[in-house]
């Protein structure tokens, strides 16, 4: 019988000035720069006590007792510089450098030194694309490429029975395409497409020795669309009635380090995402107030949103069962909103 207990108190103190600036070349190219410097300061307090034989789970290695304390601070200046170039009217077309930054923190390795510090992520993003509103505002059509790279990714992981995290480095890369049509007065048709590859360039976990470089980024679909549509129809007491729906589609994704969900088709299909939402809404003739019913999910589709292999946390080795932690969407769901407006 394992009986673990901790107590964490923490302190964070962050501080950020930033600031951005827009400089017009010509009259249809600008150049917009700016950038933001932040200090993040993190302590923690901790106590941590367990009634486990420190040679009763291989690589457990917890030694009944734990008290630490320990902080650290960590800065950094992350910069964005945006060229526009705008050809006629209404359209603009740009590109962007950017940096960005997530203070780093302190390692969850299950009780052994919980104050080594986690290194902060620091990400570099290229992207590139245009932003269209065309044929008398009709359509707006926009469209992007992007490629990021993030060094010292944040990670967490289960593996070999004990929750820990670790730094890694993530590369992910793609395109969207967005568009808006008004064909008549108050009907809106949306559409939204992404296509992304996610890929771990450097992923090696220090406690399991197992090196992840190569897989896929968890949680990220390769392909993703978001079609939908509404339409305001005007009432002869000056109130508006709006009936709109749109439906969502994610392709599979892979919910650990190692991708093991793809070794299960059962599983692994099981986590597109197919999902079909409806709305009705009644909003006053003064506008102050509005009722909406809605459903969601509405073919009460099934989806893994996630699926963690705890095998190794029942201490079972041997059997040939891989037992897994499943969490899905929420089902059919209908509800009522009332708002009101001061």
């Amino acid at each position: 019988m394992t009986n673990i207990t901790r107590v964490q108190d923490g302190n964070i103190r962050s501080i950020a000035v930033f600031g951005e600036g827009t400089f017009e070349i010509t009259d249809r190219l600008s150049l917009v720069a700016g950038g933001r410097y932040t200090s993040d300061r993190k302590k923690i307090d901790y106590h941590a006590f367990s009634t486990t034989d420190p040679g009763s789970i291989p690589g457990f290695g917890f030694p009944g007792e734990v008290f630490a304390s320990g902080g650290k601070t960590w800065d950094a200046f992350t910069p964005r510089v945006t060229l526009k170039y705008a050809p006629v009217d209404k359209v603009n077309i740009y590109a962007t450098w950017a940096k960005g930054f997530k203070s780093g923190g302190f390692v969850d390795n299950a009780y052994l030194n919980p104050t080594l510090p986690l290194e902060p992520e620091k990400a570099q993003n290229y992207e590139i694309g245009a932003k269209t509103r065309l044929f008398h505002n009709m359509l707006d059509f926009n469209v992007a490429l992007f490629q990021q790279k993030t060094k010292n990714l944040q990670n967490f992981s289960g593996a070999g029975g004990i929750a820990h995290t670790y730094n890694g480095t993530l590369k992910m890369k793609g395109w969207e395409i967005e568009s808006v049509l008004r064909p008549v007065d108050g009907l809106r048709l949306t559409g939204n497409y992404t296509h992304l590859i996610g890929e771990y360039t450097s992923l090696r976990d220090p406690l399991v020795n197992l090196d992840y470089s190569g897989n896929p980024a968890k949680f990220a679909p390769r392909d993703s669309f978001t079609i939908g549509a509404s339409y305001d129809l005007s009432m002869g007491n000056g109130a508006k009635l709006t009936p709109q729906a749109d439906f969502n589609y994610s392709s599979r994704i892979s919910t650990d380090d190692a991708n093991t969900l793809r070794l299960y088709d059962n599983l692994y299909n099981d986590t597109k995402g197919r999902t079909l939402n409806a709305r009705l809404n009644y909003e006053s003739a003064n506008g102050r107030w509005t009722l909406g019913i809605w459903g969601k999910n509405l073919t009460n589709n099934y989806q893994i949103v996630n699926a963690d292999d705890i095998t190794a946390f029942l201490a079972m080795p041997g059997n040939g069962t891989t037992y897994w932690k499943i969490f899905t969407n929420t089902p059919r769901t209908y509800g009522v909103t009332l708002s009101v407006r001061p």
